[in-house]
């Protein structure tokens, strides 16, 4: 009985899979984790970056590694630590390919601005009260509150479908009642 090939080909195979890489794949996404840690100007502990390439490896490889490049890339921001945790990666891996990754995006930034943790619950909020929007009108509510100077905190999921306007059309193609 011939064996199946447990190494995926592409993106669509990579995500099927439930199961956890072999390891030449293992090792590219530790050495991936270790090369962002040092642009970054931190090191990992062996232990945690078992733990998290571990963790990181029963998601979709090639949007792991896009993720990991971006956060080796970006400067880090003021208080933020040089190795992020795994579930803010985690949370970044899998929000490349959602279909509200734009409404995701601006409430993550303006959850860190206003010093709030964006976890999924959090995203989901914002999600139901604006998900219908338009990217359009989801940065033209981002750049209303980037020039409030009056807010202290993040505004709510209603206040910022209030922001986004009085829509034209929605994402569906459907036009308000």
């Amino acid at each position: 009985m011939e064996q199946p090939n447990l190494v995926p080909t592409n993106k669509t195979e990579t995500s099927k899979l439930a199961v956890s890489l072999p390891p030449t794949m293992k090792r590219k996404l530790s050495e991936a984790l270790t090369v962002m840690a040092a642009n970054r100007g931190g090191e990992w502990n062996p232990a945690s970056l078992v733990i998290v390439t571990e963790t990181l490896s029963t998601e979709p490889f090639d949007d792991v590694m896009a993720v990991i490049k971006t956060l080796g890339e970006s400067p880090r921001r003021e208080h933020e630590t040089a190795i992020p945790d795994s579930g803010t990666i985690l949370m970044a891996v899998r929000a490349l390919n959602h279909p509200h990754r734009h409404l995701r995006g601006i409430v993550t930034q303006l959850a860190r601005i206003f010093h709030e943790t964006a976890d999924e619950q959090f995203l989901l909020l914002y999600q139901q009260e604006a998900g219908h929007r338009t990217d359009a009108d989801l940065d033209k509510a981002y750049a209303a509150i980037r020039g409030d100077e009056t807010l202290k905190k993040m505004p709510t999921p209603g206040a910022f479908r209030s922001a986004c306007g009085v829509p034209k059309v929605y994402r569906d193609g459907t036009r308000p009642a």
